[in-house]
């Protein structure tokens, strides 16, 4: 009975050793400034709204915050990875049409130097009830 239950122990810890560690990995090659090189838009939007993210620098750091750098103007929000491979960043606008976006993406392939992102970004107007979302396909190079 003493094998079987140290068995059990030994498979548990291996298991969580693997699930924290791969939790992990995405959550710290993503850290750090990436730069868009590729941005496309695979669906239309109804509202126009199409964010423009080629050349704008997406800043990554360890307290799950981060900035979109563009042409001078950042903006800033937060980001979760779940299960390693999807990535869920929210901002709040507060121009003269106070906006929520939110990118929910999938994290395709990501390495040292690349990092493909696929997925949504729906933006929802805050005083009004209008929402919309667009499909994005966004390739970053590790600056």
């Amino acid at each position: 009975m003493k094998k079987v239950r140290f068995f059990f122990t030994v498979i548990a810890a291996v298991a969580l050793m693997c699930l924290t560690t791969s939790c992990g990995k995405t959550g710290k090659k993503i850290l750090g400034d990436w730069e868009v090189t590729s941005c496309v838009a695979t669906s239309a939007s109804v509202l126009d709204f199409e964010p423009e993210f080629l050349g704008s620098v997406w800043t990554f750091k360890d307290d799950n915050t981060m900035t979109i750098t563009q042409d001078g103007e950042s903006i800033s929000g937060t980001y979760t990875i779940v299960d390693d491979d999807d990535l869920v960043m929210n901002f709040t606008i507060t121009d003269d049409e106070p906006a929520k976006v939110v990118l929910d993406m999938d994290i395709e392939d990501i390495s040292k130097s690349e990092m493909t992102l696929d997925g949504d970004a729906t933006m929802t107007i805050v005083e009004m009830p209008l929402s919309d979302k667009i499909e994005l396909n966004i390739v970053l190079k590790k600056k």
